[in-house]
């Protein structure tokens, strides 16, 4: 008999979560941008933080996994395995000072290879209120589709440049039989590795990443407000890359590395000392 699973997905700077001395978590890396796979007990499962830093923002159009929907604001979770999956519950980006960057029109893709794409359909979302005691809203129902990638679109959200969104969690059933092979290296979602040193650092600091893939990596540093400060490409090639990044002019404070190399999505958090 298969077993009944709930996942419950988020995409945060942090890896912790409100009333995280009542959490028992499991966390996993996840394509797409930043993101965790939790089995958790809370004591209000259902609350969500006021702090943009609990979930996953996006200022700037990046291209699509799935080929139809071009240049957008999105993101990929990637299950790790094939599941059924059932209803959700969502958790609007719920920052007060932002509460315009929460998704409004929603376009939802699912995927076995994360090739073929299936549209569940496009949605409307309601804004977050803000509050500490929200509690997000019932999403949308898969039905008992079987996917282990799912991606979700901004296609509008209640105004401004940046799009975000809080937390997704999952109801789904283990299909024990499935079992999928990677053919090629762009359906292996961990074939990079990436490390920065020294960090903390005042002037410059290296980032190396480490591939097994072969196949053209992007990465862009982004701070804690979405603002890209640095972009570039890296060769198609496998083996160690170094990514030199000179922060002289930039503020002291928290940056992120934001890496793709073939399904691999990965981030690294700096920190300009003062």
């Amino acid at each position: 008999m298969d077993s009944v699973v709930n996942l419950r997905k988020s995409a945060s700077y942090r890896l912790d979560q409100p009333y995280r001395n009542c959490i028992l978590q499991v966390i996993f890396m996840m394509a797409g941008v930043l993101a965790f796979q939790q089995a958790q007990a809370q004591c209000f499962p259902d609350r969500h933080s006021t702090s943009w830093m609990d979930g996953w923002i996006s200022c700037e159009e990046f291209p699509s996994p799935n080929p139809l929907r071009e240049n957008g604001h999105w993101i990929l979770y990637d299950l790790k395995e094939v599941y059924a999956l059932f209803n959700t519950h969502v958790w609007n980006s719920n920052d007060p000072s932002h509460l315009e960057r929460g998704f409004r029109e929603v376009a939802i893709d699912y995927s076995r290879d994360g090739q073929e794409w299936t549209e569940l359909g496009l949605f409307d979302w309601p804004q977050a209120n803000g509050s500490s005691y929200y509690e997000g809203f019932e999403g949308p129902d898969f039905t008992g589709v079987t996917a282990r990638y799912v991606l979700m679109t901004g296609l509008s959200n209640y105004g401004g440049e940046c799009f975000g969104l809080s937390e997704v969690r999952f109801a789904a059933e283990v299909q024990e039989e499935s079992v999928l092979t990677a053919t090629d290296d762009m359906n292996d979602p961990s074939c990079a590795q990436m490390h920065a040193f020294p960090n903390p650092f005042e002037e410059e600091t290296k980032v190396v990443v480490q591939s097994t893939c072969v196949s053209t990596g992007t990465y862009r540093v982004v701070d804690m407000l979405g603002r890209v400060m640095e972009d570039g490409t890296l060769s198609g090639h496998s083996g160690f890359n170094e990514i030199v990044l000179s922060g002289r002019d930039w503020p002291s404070g928290t940056y992120v590395v934001h890496l793709q190399v073939g399904r691999s999505q990965l981030q690294q958090q700096l920190l300009k000392a003062e």
